[in-house]
């Protein structure tokens, strides 16, 4: 019998941008290379990332990309931050 593995997620489309900058705030560079705007006076710090997308008029497609690759370095980053504690 396989076993699955799931992954899961840190970052998704629900997650307001301010929660992004406190918990993962090196993340804001790779959207930033997607031409995601992380700030200014147009983004309240309690608008999710997929809400920010649709006013930015990011494609779908491209945004999916970008979580993927947010999630992508949350977790190596995660895994190298363990391997540093211990944990």
């Amino acid at each position: 019998m396989q076993q699955q593995t799931e992954t899961v997620s840190l970052v998704t489309g629900d997650m307001s941008i301010g929660d992004l900058q406190i918990k993962y705030p090196q993340a804001t560079g790779i959207m930033q290379r997607y031409g995601f705007k992380t700030g200014g006076c147009s983004v309240a710090p309690t608008e999710t990332l997929s809400g920010i997308a649709q006013m930015q008029g990011m494609e779908p497609d491209m945004f999916k990309s970008m979580l993927e690759d947010v999630n992508r370095y949350v977790s190596e980053n995660a895994v190298s931050e363990a391997a540093k504690t211990g944990n």
